[in-house]
């Protein structure tokens, strides 16, 4: 699938940078809605990490404060390799024991208390700061018509490879637990489970055809593979593969499912892009929503167009998310036939699995603000501000053209 008719300057030469050289040229600050009502069960702590995951971060704070971990709530993940703030709640959470927090790489910038727990989605935004290290002073120009473009036109709303993997095997994976496909989903977890030093995923072919069980996987860990496939062989042993699947940890297969939606929808937007359907009008049977904005009611029609009012959203495919019509339809088919995937398991009325994401929409394009450069020997500092959802490797992708298609 070709991906250049998605880039909103196209006529513009790929630009030339790396980003994280360092932790601190990769900047991400959450805004809050409103701050903490100052009183509740729930202690909203605003942190700051360096070099560390969201759940990691969450679970050091939860540890300080002595509280599960899944009492705990984030509005999103943020990235590792990076300085970034946000906000966690922590159900049950003393202010006081935060004192008991000592690490080098999270700090606590200030809290309150409120009577809710954060949710996914629910900030306000995200601003970003990013050096984009080795940048050309002369191709000053040729950054400046880029991001004037995204600011005119809005930015396509993909997810990139970050959310499915380089390879894909995330999304696979993901789609073979949609499709209640045991056997392929215990080929792709170990694609998932690949160590940066090997080459190769286990050998599960040898395994399904009838090794003894027990002992692939503990050659595979005695060989440096995760420990998460020991788990496959803890006795007793399942009478059905679909037993295994059940063995990887729920988390893991909630966000596959997830990594594979995101794959759909990354594919339904290039085929857009394809048609000339991303920068105009909507499709008659469009799905709309307010762009910028989250769970807002839905019309459907083509009356509107970007950036003014609403935009078109497109699908996170599952048994809730509401459906299109008319052409728009035809274009969310088109992209379940493109991947070779059954449109019945996202039907209400398939086999119950509480694994299973209920399915939403995404906006196909969002609004970049707030963009200022400010150049710097050996490169430039880029600042921008992006809604809830959306990806500032996703900006980047739209300067460097990088962008690689999902495989399924």
């Amino acid at each position: 699938m070709r991906a250049h008719g998605w880039y909103v300057a196209p006529e513009v030469a790929p630009l030339e940078f790396t980003i994280r050289q360092d932790p601190e040229h990769f900047r991400v600050f959450e805004e809050r809605v409103q701050p903490p009502a100052g009183e509740g069960e729930h202690l909203h702590v605003h942190i700051e990490k360096r070099d560390l995951t969201t759940p990691r971060a969450v679970r050091i704070l939860c540890q300080a404060l002595g509280v599960p971990v899944r009492r705990a709530g984030v509005s999103g993940r943020k990235d590792k390799r990076a300085v970034t703030r946000q906000w966690v709640s922590i159900q049950g959470g003393q202010a006081e024991k935060l004192q008991r927090l000592h690490s080098t790489h999270l700090q606590v910038l200030e809290w309150g208390y409120d009577r809710r727990k954060l949710r996914r989605g629910e900030h306000a935004g995200n601003r970003f700061a990013l050096f984009l290290h080795g940048l050309d002073p002369a191709r000053r120009d040729d950054l400046e018509r880029v991001l004037d473009a995204l600011q005119h036109r809005g930015l396509p709303n993909l997810f990139g490879e970050q959310r499915y993997g380089a390879s894909g095997a995330n999304a696979r994976f993901g789609r073979a637990l949609w499709l209640q496909d045991a056997e392929a989903a215990l080929e792709a977890y170990g694609q998932t489970q690949i160590p940066r030093d090997r080459a190769e995923p286990p050998s599960w072919g040898q395994w399904l055809a009838g090794e003894t069980p027990a002992k692939a996987p503990s050659a595979w860990v005695e060989e440096g593979w995760p420990a998460a496939l020991a788990a496959l062989a803890k006795e007793p042993w399942p009478t059905a593969w679909s037993g295994v699947v059940q063995r990887i940890p729920r988390a893991e297969r909630r966000f596959a499912m997830q990594a594979a939606q995101s794959a759909l929808f990354d594919q339904w937007l290039l085929l857009r892009a394809q048609a000339d359907a991303l920068f105009g009008p909507p499709l008659p049977g469009d799905c709309l929503g307010r762009v910028g904005e989250r769970d807002q009611p839905i019309a459907s029609g083509a009356e509107a167009a970007f950036p003014a009012g609403d935009a078109p959203l497109g699908p996170l495919f599952g048994p809730s998310m509401n459906q299109s019509r008319d052409r728009a339809r035809e274009w969310e088919r088109a992209t379940l036939q493109a991947a070779d995937w059954s449109e019945a398991c996202f039907q209400k009325d398939a086999p119950a699995d509480p694994d299973r994401p209920r399915g939403s929409r995404r906006p196909m394009l969002v609004a970049v603000e707030e963009v200022a450069i400010d150049w710097e020997p050996g490169g430039a500092w880029l600042a921008f501000r992006l809604p809830p959802g959306a990806y500032a490797t996703t900006l980047l992708m739209q300067l460097r053209k990088d962008f690689q298609p999902p495989s399924w």
